[in-house]
Order: structure tokens, then C-alpha cells, then sequence
């Protein structure tokens, strides 16, 4: 007995490590897709806080820069994400977002800006569906979604509030400002390369030394191609299905044999085909992204509290009502371990945006209560968009197949990018159109007769 408890007496700061890793693991993979969300869509949200400055008649216009390069990244994924490392993937978003920022800040022309705001929007799709499907190799994929879905939420308010401290608060130029935010694409290497782990080729986070003790050196699981991530959940489900369970005398009992695992599709035509099997949560992200972007970019850019023609209240309540629907979408992306939606549930989301949409529209048009309450539906409006996010990927990833779990993730994607697409293209006509009820000038689009 003596001999038995004697390791244990010398060595108890060992016992304890082998406790500790497992809960301290789970808790820096969360962080570590945290940290990328945070990044990833900071330079996204900081390019939409200075949507006005950038162009201030068709804010419009400055949202479609922002959303088409990321739509046309997200499109393309599913067939050539398989054969692009993480690691690649990675050096190239962290170099999209710099030259964004150095040619918003350094440019003094609107097209090259445009362009500038377009490089970091490519960069947050590549990020975002990179991210998304790599959350998918995991086998605690749930809480690792919610951590990346909170960081992208958090990000919203991070990138106002550095506009809004640094520039229109701090005094400091919107050249200094957006050189200030080349630190973003730095913080999300940092986390990429720094803080996340592989998961193992057994389907953990991590490879596990001989002694129990998870290992904590920093593993750049961006090396793994998603093919060989697929191929490994793939030997894992068979083995499981093949290993059977002992019967009554110690002896492993031959299990049936399992049902054939589905492949990833090969080809354009198959891929797209297997993309539109997801429609199931695709079309919620596209509805919701459609209704609340068109509240963003059109319908707020709109409305005023105080006369409709002051462009310096109109600017206060697009940044007021922005901040609070950011709030409300970090709340809610936050909720994907704390609150089980089903997928009818998710369907409602969308359904109450639109209803969201016309409240906001009406009000625009009429001036019927305007008022700083209106940030409360606004908050609203970021509830109802983070919870389909969050919600449409943690169903998404529980429903797929581990062979297909980071395509589906990856690919489904490209939803919401499609939503902002015909939302800003819509947004523009809205806002012209608000702008004329209201007798406000500087429109980028005529809505009706031109003006005389």
C-alpha cells in the first residue's frame, strides 16, 4: 500500500496537472476561436463605422464594397477550400485586411477606398469561412462555434468603439484611425498560430503525452488540410461502428456492418448540388441578413432625431442605432451553449427581422414617434440576426456527418454574404427614396422624378 501511494506523495503537483489540462484545454480552444472571431471582423466593422465619411449620399455603396469580394470568396470555397491549407489561408486574410486598411487610410480618391474597404471584405469571408469549417474538425464543435460567433459579435462593438474613441471622440484623422487598426490583422495571426491547437487525428483537441497530460505547445492547426481532417473523422466513425461491444464472455461481439459514410462530393456540379441541400439553414441566414442590413445601410442612414435634413443628427443616430444593434448581436451570439433553438425556431428569427424592417421603414417615412427609443427595436434587430447566426451553424454542424461537417460549415456560409449583396444593392434605392419624402439632398440614387 505504502509502495502504491508513494508516486503520489512525491510528485502531487503532477496529479494535478493531469486534472487540470482538460477543463484549461477546452477553455483556450473557446479562446483561441474567440480571439479570431474578434479579429477577423474588426476590420469589417471598423470599414462599416465610417461608412458616412467614406460616402456619405450612398452608404449603400460602401456596404456593396464591403460585401461582394466576401460573397465571391465564400461562393467559390467549396471548391478549392480542400486543397488550400488553414495556414495559407490564414497569411492571406491577415495581408487582405492590412492593404485594405493602407489603402482606405492612405488614398484620398473614393474609388481606390472602395476598393481598400473591398480587399478587407474578401479577407472577412476567407477568415470567416475558413474559421467556421476548421470549428467543425473539433470534437466539442458546439462550444467552439458559440466562441467564434461571440468574437464576431464582439467585434461589431469593438470596431464602432474604435472609430468612435480614436476618431470622433479622440480627435484623432480617419488616416490615423484606420493605421492604428493594422494591429488587427497581427492579433489574428497571434491567435491562429499562437493560441490554437490542432485537433487530433483521434477526433481530440490535442495529442495526449504517455503520462495523461494533454500537450500545450502550440500546435499551427492551420497545417491541416480539411480533406485529411474528413478522412481522419471518417477512420474514427468506422473503427467505432467495427470495434462492437463485448458480449458476456470478455469477447468483442462482431458488429454489423456500418452504413457506407458519405464522401465529399467531387466535382462543380456535385459540390453545388450538395450545397443546395443545405437550404434548410441557409435560407434563415439569408432572410435575416437581407432585412437587417437593409435597416443599416438604407433605412437608418435615413432617419434623424431632430430635422431630417441635419446630415451631423443623421450620423448620430446611424452610429447610436448601429452601437445597439452591435450589443444585441454579441448577446445573442453568445448564446449557442446556453440556448438549444430548433430548426423551427430559427425559422422564426427571420420572419420577426422582416416584420423589424417594416417598423423601421415606416417610421423613416412618416416621423411618426421619433426618437432615441428607437434604439431599443434596434437592439432587437441585432438579437434576431446574431441568434440565426449562431444557431443556423451550431444545427448545421449537430446534423451533419463528421465526413462533411467543416464543407457544410464552410459552405453555408455563403448565405449571409448573399443577403447583404441584394440587401445593399436595395439599400441604395431605400435610402433615395427616404431621402426624397424627407426633402433631404445628397442622394446618390434620384428616387422618382429628379429634382428640379
Amino acid at each position: 500500500g505504502a509502495a502504491a501511494s508513494s508516486p503520489a506523495m512525491r510528485s502531487p503537483r503532477a496529479t494535478t496537472r493531469r486534472r487540470c489540462p482538460p477543463v484549461s484545454t477546452t477553455f483556450r480552444d473557446a479562446a483561441a476561436f474567440f480571439c479570431l472571431g474578434l479579429a477577423n471582423n474588426a476590420g469589417y466593422n471598423v470599414s462599416l463605422a465610417c461608412a458616412n465619411e467614406i460616402s456619405a449620399g450612398a452608404v449603400g455603396q460602401v456596404f456593396l464594397a464591403a460585401v461582394v469580394p466576401s460573397l465571391l470568396v465564400k461562393a467559390s470555397a467549396p471548391h478549392w477550400f480542400r486543397h488550400v491549407s488553414y495556414a495559407v489561408r490564414a497569411l492571406a486574410a491577415a495581408a487582405l485586411m492590412a492593404s485594405g486598411f493602407l489603402l482606405v487610410a492612405l488614398s484620398r480618391s473614393h474609388t481606390v477606398q472602395l476598393a481598400g474597404v473591398g480587399l478587407v471584405a474578401a479577407q472577412s469571408g476567407l477568415g470567416e469561412a475558413s474559421c467556421l469549417a476548421l470549428a467543425g474538425a473539433y470534437p466539442h464543435h458546439r462550444s467552439l462555434l458559440t466562441a467564434w460567433a461571440s468574437g464576431t459579435g464582439a467585434s461589431g462593438m469593438f470596431g464602432y468603439a474604435w472609430v468612435v474613441l480614436l476618431h470622433t471622440l479622440g480627435g484623432a484623422s480617419l488616416r490615423a484611425t484606420l493605421l492604428a487598426a493594422l494591429c488587427f490583422p497581427i492579433a489574428f495571426l497571434g491567435a491562429h498560430f499562437g493560441l490554437l491547437r490542432a485537433p487530433s487525428a483521434s477526433g481530440g483537441p490535442a495529442a495526449s503525452s504517455p503520462a495523461g497530460d494533454v500537450a500545450l505547445t502550440p500546435v499551427a492547426a492551420s497545417t491541416l488540410s480539411p480533406r485529411a481532417v474528413a478522412a481522419a473523422r471518417a477512420a474514427e466513425a468506422e473503427g467505432l461502428l467495427e470495434a462492437g461491444r463485448p458480449d458476456s464472455s470478455g469477447r468483442r461481439a462482431a458488429a454489423p456492418s456500418p452504413p457506407p459514410l458519405p464522401v465529399l462530393p467531387v466535382g462543380v456540379l456535385a459540390t453545388a448540388r450538395h450545397v443546395a441541400t443545405l437550404w434548410p439553414y441557409m435560407v434563415p441566414l439569408l432572410v435575416v441578413y437581407y432585412a437587417e442590413y437593409v435597416c443599416q445601410a438604407g433605412v437608418w442612414a435615413a432617419i434623424s432625431v431632430g430635422a431630417p435634413d441635419d446630415a451631423k443628427a443623421r450620423d448620430r443616430f446611424y452610429k447610436a442605432a448601429n452601437w445597439a444593434y452591435q450589443a444585441g448581436v454579441f448577446v445573442s451570439r453568445s448564446s449557442g451553449t446556453l440556448i438549444h433553438c430548433s430548426l423551427r425556431g430559427l425559422w422564426a428569427m427571420p420572419a420577426a427581422q422582416a416584420l423589424l424592417l417594416a417598423f423601421f421603414a415606416v417610421i423613416a417615412a412618416t416621423r411618426l414617434a421619433i426618437g432615441w427609443w428607437l434604439l431599443a427595436p434596434a437592439v432587437l434587430v441585432g438579437l434576431m440576426g446574431g441568434g440565426t447566426y449562431v444557431h443556423a451553424f451550431t444545427l448545421l454542424a449537430a446534423s451533419s456527418p463528421p465526413t462533411l461537417r467543416e464543407l457544410n460549415l464552410g459552405a453555408a456560409s455563403v448565405a449571409d454574404a448573399v443577403g447583404i449583396a441584394l440587401a445593399d444593392a436595395s439599400a441604395v434605392l431605400v435610402q433615395g427614396c427616404l431621402f426624397r419624402v424627407n426633402h433631404v439632398p445628397g442622394a446618390a440614387f434620384k428616387c422618382g422624378e429628379k429634382e428640379g
